[in-house]
């Protein structure tokens, strides 16, 4: 004998079960486009940033704005600032600049961009243009 409130109580466990598999499969997923994607949109940064410091030189007349480092970490300098740190954690997907952190995240269509706060998608150049005009002010 099967009573109806063994039965609600399975099938509401199998749903359970259900949606959680599902939802491990997704966060798999992400994870999997999100490492894909990670390397290249730091690398669109930091072409970017290095376009920009370049640009900002060139309207000052001088090499007034420096960039230097290598693979994850970047420092920017001027006269005024020492340093300003620009460094990118590739499996937390990651990008600190001076207190400000960008985390990549996955937007409609599989789509991967930059965010700053929730819902505020940036494009790599977005970033680098806020990390060159931070060190730059």
């Amino acid at each position: 004998m099967t009573s109806d409130w063994a039965r609600d109580l399975t099938e509401r466990k199998k749903r359970e079960l259900e949606e959680k598999r599902v939802q491990q499969e997704k966060d798999l997923s992400d994870r999997k486009l999100l490492t894909a994607n990670a390397e290249r949109m730091w690398d669109e940064v930091v072409k970017a940033m290095m376009e920009y410091v370049s640009e900002i030189n060139s309207e000052m007349g001088s090499d007034y704005l420096t960039i230097e480092g290598s693979q994850h970490r970047y420092n920017l300098k001027t006269p005024q600032v020492s340093y300003y740190s620009v460094d990118f954690t590739s499996q937390a997907w990651l990008l600190s600049a001076q207190g400000t952190t960008y985390k990549l995240a996955i937007i409609e269509g599989n789509g991967v961009v930059w965010q700053n706060t929730p819902f505020s998608n940036l494009s790599s150049q977005r970033v680098a243009q806020d990390i060159v005009a931070r060190a730059f002010r």
